[in-house]
């Protein structure tokens, strides 16, 4: 398990104390994470510096699957933080075939980054997340591999 807070909402004030308070509880099985602020898919602050470099696939879209507390089940925790306005969805832990559809909208996601085609996903078109994460991808001609 993980403890989360985001550095950029804290001073270091604030981040000492969620440490004071949450480290009892921190030992092989839990740890305490003190994550950047992202732009929470583009909704959060102006657009990051981050977004004129050059973009490559967000590691996200292969490493994680998020589900809120009503079954709802979305691609990545960016899009998560605004479920309601996500054009992200995959679809619902208590649909029946839940899985083949949110692995046929992953696999839709992931060609789109592959191919740099971020702009046709709203929740992504503007996201600073791919930049948080070390670049694992290689480019040939026009396609990420």
């Amino acid at each position: 398990m993980v403890l989360q807070c985001f550095s950029g909402l804290n001073t270091k004030d604030g981040i000492d104390a969620f440490r004071r308070a949450w480290g009892e509880y921190v030992d092989d099985r839990v740890s305490i994470y003190v994550r950047p602020v992202l732009n929470w898919g583009g909704r959060v602050g102006p657009l990051p510096e981050v977004l004129h470099q050059r973009r490559y696939p967000c590691v996200q879209l292969w490493g994680s699957l998020v589900a809120d507390v009503d079954g709802n089940l979305y691609p990545c925790c960016e899009c998560f933080a605004s479920r309601t306005k996500s054009a992200l969805g995959l679809g619902a832990v208590t649909d029946t075939l839940w899985h083949d559809a949110a692995c046929a909208g992953l696999g839709r996601f992931r060609n789109l980054h592959l191919r740099d085609r971020y702009h046709e996903l709203s929740d992504c078109a503007n996201c600073d997340f791919w930049s948080f994460a070390p670049n694992t991808f290689a480019r040939v001609g026009d396609r990420w591999f």
